[in-house]
């Protein structure tokens, strides 16, 4: 799964920079997505873990989640995913896992 979204003003911290918190919504938003993929419209899931790794600031222009299924077990999904800007550099990367409910 792919989301992104345009640096707004709202959307920074204090320093000027993209709030980490952005990053992590639009990190677990992607994962979502991307394991919604392998569910029945009825099948839920919640976030168990999510480690981040802030790799470099964000000031300015769109950035890229891009999501991927590492594991799909019956009960967890293992997921990642890398952050990147305009010039696909990265932002961050993760780790999350999810469970069934």
């Amino acid at each position: 799964a792919e989301i992104s979204v345009d640096m707004h003003d709202n959307l920074r911290q204090p320093h000027g920079l993209l709030h980490g918190g952005v990053t992590a919504t639009l990190i677990d938003t992607a994962m979502a997505f991307a394991i919604r993929t392998r569910l029945d419209d009825t099948d839920k899931t919640a976030t168990i873990d999510l480690t981040i790794h802030y790799v470099r600031p964000h000031i300015s222009g769109k950035i890229t989640c891009r999501a991927r299924i590492v594991r799909a077990g019956r009960r967890i999904f293992t997921v990642s995913a890398d952050v990147v800007n305009d010039d696909n550099k990265l932002i961050a990367t993760a780790v999350s896992a999810y469970t069934r409910i």
